[in-house]
């Protein structure tokens, strides 16, 4: 079984190394749709983490590396271009701050959610909540 896994953790580290890659080019293609597509296929992989199907899971983690991969470089263009250097790095640690302190609130209250109703349902609620700021953007910017 470890063997197994690793191969999935070796392929998504491929799929993030070529999301990377490709970042630049895929958002000069697509543009903003290619943030909300990213965005739409890790919600649609947290949905079916909890469906119980290995294969569609290992697929749609895989997918997830590279969305999430492709992500990072397109925010770090965009804040570049947006922000003056002497406030981007002020920018970058409220950024970090407010991450941590998300984390320090959602972790716990997964693990709760989890220890009543089961990992399956955390995952969906992730992967449904991740899909309705996806309705929620499309919404705003039409």
């Amino acid at each position: 079984m470890l063997f197994r896994a690793s191969l999935v953790f070796l392929a998504d580290g491929v799929a993030a190394c070529l999301g990377a890659a490709f970042s630049s080019r895929l958002y000069k293609r697509y543009g903003r749709r290619i943030i909300l597509t990213a965005v739409f296929i890790i919600a649609c992989a947290f949905l079916c983490y909890g469906s119980g199907n290995l294969w569609l899971s290992v697929v749609l983690f895989i997918a997830a590396g590279f969305s999430d991969s492709l992500l990072y470089p397109v925010q770090s263009d965009k804040l570049n271009r947006l922000i003056p250097s002497e406030q981007r790095a002020t920018l970058i640690s409220a950024d970090s701050l407010f991450f941590s302190v998300a984390m320090i609130i959602l972790f716990p209250l997964a693990g709760a959610i989890a220890d009543i109703w089961g990992l399956a349902v955390v995952f969906s609620i992730i992967g449904i909540g991740l899909i309705a700021f996806n309705v929620v953007v499309l919404l705003i910017n039409r």
